[in-house]
């Protein structure tokens, strides 16, 4: 069925990516979940593991973003609409339009919860980061270095 002069070939492309990419923000959010576990655990080999498949995953959002927009653009195009809810929306009375306004929602989901997940890695590294610099401080007072007062600033890293 075409809409607008659309394939239907072109929204299940759509689809597909946005698929796939809602998967893949998903698994990146389970490793980030990996890099806290490991951040507070005592194997730093554990940690650059993590941390490697996170770049790798977010390496593979990257190209699937870029596959995306591409498609996306097209669509736009094609329906005279701009960006991807309105795409959703003229495609919605297709069977492949129906399964991308599911796996769009599915993705922003996924999207929302990965930015929670980012928000506590980033909250747990920037306490381990305060507490290494307040036990450097500890260590060079104990060893007779003049350390000059820094004050804190609550949330900050310096």
């Amino acid at each position: 069925m075409a809409i607008g002069g659309v394939d239907a070939r072109q929204v299940a492309a759509l689809d597909a990516i946005v698929e796939r990419l809602g998967c893949t923000v998903q698994r990146l959010g389970e490793l980030m979940r990996l890099v806290r576990e490991a951040e507070v655990g005592d194997s730093p080999e554990r940690l650059l593991d993590a941390v490697s498949l996170v770049e790798a995953a977010a390496a593979q959002v990257s190209r699937l973003e870029d596959e995306r927009l591409q498609v996306q653009l097209a669509l736009e195009q094609a329906l005279g609409v701009r960006g991807l809810a309105a795409v959703v929306t003229r495609c919605r009375p297709t069977d492949a339009g129906a399964c991308l306004d599911t796996h769009v929602a599915e993705m922003q989901l996924q999207v929302a919860m990965l930015q929670d997940e980012e928000a506590r890695t980033a909250a747990l590294l920037t306490s381990a980061i305060e507490i290494a610099q307040r036990m450097s401080g500890y260590v060079a007072r104990l060893r007779g270095v003049d350390t000059p007062y820094r004050p804190r600033a609550v949330g900050l890293v310096s």
